[in-house]
């Protein structure tokens, strides 16, 4: 009896201090703190200029830091309360939470057509007959294609109304309302377009009486330029990117689609946002259950069920949501978890960083779990996922779909146990080891990376790589293949040109025949054309595509001149094979390499065909 009574106390006391260690865990601590400080100095000065990380819980402050200079060349250190950071993305979360609160009110519906909210006719690229619901614009699932084109303004430009921005510059639809999760500015914007239609106020005006007044945050700005803040930029940090020797000055980021990214405020401003998602929602919310509930609820709505109205879960982790914002200088993320009402923000000045990776893992490491919403692949089906994929995330309408292109990715056969992830544009490459339920793991990748879950959604295979990117099996014609095999033609074509023009140059200087010198003009023509063409091909990938500014009137004539140029040059191939009857073998080559780069030219949406 004494012996069954002690051993009773044994595993009671067990229970007890596995049930405080499970409660003690659930709050972070000084030791957390601590990594947290040393990760971060790791990186000042290297790859980061400047951070900034506040943990919160109940609305008290655990932990905050400002670390690094705001502005490298005047050594301005960055101040929590006063340095102004670009929020990126982090700028759509206040859209879904504007959509909640409208749905909440009952004056829109999560389920219906956007069509409903919208003017009449307003969307002109409908592919589907699906309807478009205002939680596919949340999730990113509305089919929608990448869209680059003028979303970057400068200070010049005037200011235009979204409604026009969105009407004016439309992207296509290209998947199916609901298939695959395709991130999207202009899907995002859309939804706020909704929350003008819906509130009868202008986007920033609604987001300013129901959201930034009600938390507190009347410094924080949301026009592209900071008009609505006097005095905003005195204190705005600047932005860096990494290059081969350092850090360079990235410039600041207008959006011209300025609710999917353009808020801007303090590190402060932020986490106190953060905080009043994990802990204080009844002041956004008539019922504070709303937010909680919807979050939390079983349904897995996208990807690998990381996507729940617009905000990102934490790999593995059902209580911790967040999002990402990154501009071409500024990286932030927050989490916060809704069940032991913790919150994390972190900010840099660089456009990106391991940094957000190493302290989310060390506070939370990631957690496999299993997503209902999926059909599972077993892992003797690895041949079948073997191939090569394109993010859903990608443009189909104009010379931009190279970006895509570059971010393939190729699954090979390790073992049978294990697969590679290659990315061979970006030289990146990893195995990861199969885990069950169509996922495979490695933990040695970023955060976002470390998870790759293979789906079936109506016999459709889906590769689900980074949260809320979608990635499909590549087509044909977009395998790494085919990829390269045009790089090597338009190379090939590309030196063959140069190399006839040097010796058509060479052969009129060298020729009194006029019927000679006229022949040799007609190649040098061709020549030129071709060089003349891949030159602003290659300005317009290198200098607007890189740099996130697309804009439509350079695209336009780019892509007309283009046009014109290789019927001219076809004309002028045409005519010297007329006066040339006697056709050689060079120049049959020469006119198979045009016609191939021509080809190569329409694929990528450089002419008008």
């Amino acid at each position: 009896m004494n012996l069954k009574k002690v051993t009773f106390g044994l595993i009671m006391t067990c229970m007890m201090f596995n049930l405080f260690c499970m409660i003690a865990r659930a709050s972070y601590d000084e030791t957390d703190f601590n990594k947290i400080d040393k990760i971060v100095k790791e990186h000042i000065g290297n790859d980061v200029p400047g951070a900034c990380v506040i943990v919160k819980k109940n609305g008290e402050t655990m932990f905050q830091k400002a670390y690094g200079y705001a502005n490298l060349e005047d050594k301005k250190s960055i101040e929590l309360d006063k340095t102004v950071f670009e929020w990126g993305s982090i700028s759509k979360t206040f859209i879904w939470i504007s959509l909640i609160q409208l749905e909440e009110k009952g004056i829109i519906k999560f389920d219906e057509d956007v069509s409903v909210y919208l003017p009449k006719d307003f969307l002109k690229n409908l592919k589907y007959e699906s309807k478009v619901t205002v939680l596919d614009l949340m999730n990113h699932t509305a089919g929608f294609e990448d869209y680059f084109n003028d979303i970057r303004m400068t200070d010049k430009e005037v200011f235009q109304p979204l409604s026009k921005t969105l009407m004016d510059k439309q992207p296509l639809q290209v998947y199916e309302p609901g298939e695959l999760s395709g991130y999207s500015n202009w899907g995002a914007a859309l939804g706020a377009l909704i929350v003008e239609r819906s509130s009868g106020m202008e986007y920033s005006e609604y987001v300013r009486k129901n959201i930034l007044i009600p938390l507190e945050l009347e410094e924080v700005s949301i026009h592209p330029f900071g008009k609505d803040i006097s005095g905003l930029y005195e204190n705005k940090a600047t932005g860096y990117s990494k290059k081969k020797n350092g850090l360079e000055d990235a410039g600041w980021m207008h959006l011209s689609v300025f609710p999917a990214g353009s808020f801007n405020g303090t590190a402060l401003d932020l986490a106190k946002y953060a905080d009043a998602l994990a802990n204080r929602s009844e002041l956004l919310f008539k019922d504070n259950k709303v937010f909680l509930d919807k979050l939390l609820s079983s349904v897995t709505l996208t990807g690998q069920g990381e996507v729940k109205y617009g905000f990102w879960r934490y790999p593995g982790k059902d209580s911790i949501y967040g999002h990402e914002g990154g501009t071409y200088g500024f990286k932030t993320q927050i989490w916060f978890n809704l069940k032991t009402k913790e919150s994390i923000t972190i900010i840099i000045n660089a456009m990106d960083s391991p940094i957000f990776s190493e302290i989310m893992t060390s506070l939370e490491p990631i957690e496999l779990y299993e997503d209902k919403g999926s059909i599972p692949l077993d892992k003797y089906e690895i041949k079948s996922i073997v191939g090569d994929y394109i993010p859903a995330r990608s443009v189909y309408s104009n010379p931009t779909k190279i970006y895509g292109d570059l971010q393939l990715i190729s699954i090979r056969q390790v073992d049978e146990e294990r697969i590679s992830l290659k990315m061979p544009f970006f030289k990146k490459k990893a195995i990861y080891e199969y885990k069950g339920d169509g996922i495979y793991y490695n933990a040695d990748m970023p955060l976002q990376e470390r998870i790759i879950r293979f789906k079936k959604k109506d016999d459709k295979l889906i590769m689900n790589y980074r949260i809320a990117h979608d990635y499909v099996p590549a087509p044909n014609n977009r395998t790494f293949f085919y990829i390269i095999l045009r790089i090597v033609l338009l190379s090939i074509s590309i030196l063959y040109f140069i190399i006839s023009l040097i010796f058509a140059v060479r052969k009129y200087r060298g020729n009194r025949n006029p019927k000679q010198k006229r022949k040799c003009l007609l190649r040098m023509s061709i020549s030129i054309i071709f060089i003349i063409m891949v030159l602003q091909s290659g300005y317009f990938f290198f200098g607007c595509l890189s740099t996130y500014n697309v804009q439509s009137i350079h695209l336009t004539i780019t892509r007309y001149s283009n046009t014109v140029l290789s019927l001219l040059g076809l004309l002028f191939a045409i005519l010297y094979m007329y006066k040339n009857p006697q056709i050689k073998k060079n120049d049959v080559l020469a006119m198979v390499l045009y016609v191939i780069s021509i080809y190569i030219f329409i694929e990528y949406k450089f002419l008008i065909i």
